[in-house]
């Protein structure tokens, strides 16, 4: 499988995680879940991972994760394959701070971001707090040394490369970490966790987006490297039966606060529930956050 992605913000998917379990509102329409209820639910890595919820008619059917998660050894080594640089979601189809993943397989997905440094890796979440507590205990002294003996793939690699250990910087320089909160009480608690997390950028995905948030409140005041930088920005609707509606003002205010502080935002689209007319649409991408994107 090569992994291409059909998601905007970035290159290739990368799922060495599986499965989660609702966490808020936000993942009442859970597109990962519909995926693993429809289009994946033959295949074993997905089956059972989700059930399908009838909301009164059977094309408002949405599905939910049931908790059930998978770590999938036989993946980790895919990137290690991919020589082209790409930028690589991880685990989109699950949570790779899920309570339920091993801390040891959290590392060893981490080493092998390490023995890829052509790569860029994007990690969302949507438990911030885990990632703060593991990478917080990581290695001191600003790097990392990887040995064989951590884990099988790294010891292939390392072995194919020559090399007893390989030593690396820490955070990693090539790892993303984002956090994906839904509303103002979400990012208030969400955002200030995930800038004390040894990263080398932060980023928010605000999708879907349920109601208004200002970015200001949560005390970061962007751009203040005291408490923290945040990098990126994406901002979407929900898409598909039932969706909720994202209001434009929602929208035009995070691009808005992005644009005075200098930071990228990628607008994904509006949702199939808005009304906006194409000047509202237009109006917005006008701003040139909402028209950078991603990070260089």
């Amino acid at each position: 499988m090569s992994g291409e992605s059909l998601i905007e913000w970035t290159d290739k998917t990368w799922n060495p995680v599986t499965g989660c379990s609702p966490v808020g509102p936000a993942c009442e329409h859970c597109w990962a879940a519909k995926f693993a209820g429809t289009r994946a639910r033959h295949l074993q890595r997905y089956k059972g991972l989700s059930v399908a919820i009838l909301d009164g008619h059977p094309i408002c059917r949405r599905y939910q994760f049931v908790g059930d998660v998978r770590c999938h050894e036989d993946l980790l080594a895919r990137p290690l394959g991919w020589r082209k640089p790409a930028r690589i979601a991880v685990s989109m189809h699950g949570d790779l701070f899920h309570e339920k993943v091993p801390n040891e397989f959290i590392w060893r997905v981490l080493e092998v971001m390490a023995l890829c440094p052509q790569h860029t890796f994007q990690v969302l979440t949507k438990r911030p707090l885990r990632a703060l507590q593991l990478l917080s205990k990581g290695p001191s002294g600003g790097t990392w040394e990887l040995a064989g003996f951590c884990s099988p793939v790294t010891a292939a690699e390392l072995k194919k490369r020559g090399k007893i250990f390989v030593e690396v910087p820490w955070p990693l320089p090539n790892v993303w970490l984002g956090a994906s909160p839904w509303d103002q009480d979400s990012a208030d608690e969400m955002t200030p966790l995930l800038l004390r997390t040894p990263a080398a950028l932060h980023f928010l995905s605000i999708e879907p987006m349920l109601g208004p948030i200002t970015i200001l409140r949560t005390g970061l005041k962007l751009g203040d490297e005291v408490s923290g930088r945040l990098d990126w920005v994406i901002l979407g609707g929900e898409t598909g039966p039932g969706a909720r509606k994202m209001e434009r003002d929602w929208a035009e205010d995070v691009a808005k606060l992005c644009q005075v502080a200098g930071r990228p935002c990628f607008f994904k689209q509006a949702g199939t529930a808005a009304d906006w007319d194409a000047g509202d649409l237009l109006k917005l991408r006008q701003f040139p956050a909402a028209r950078q994107g991603a990070p260089a």
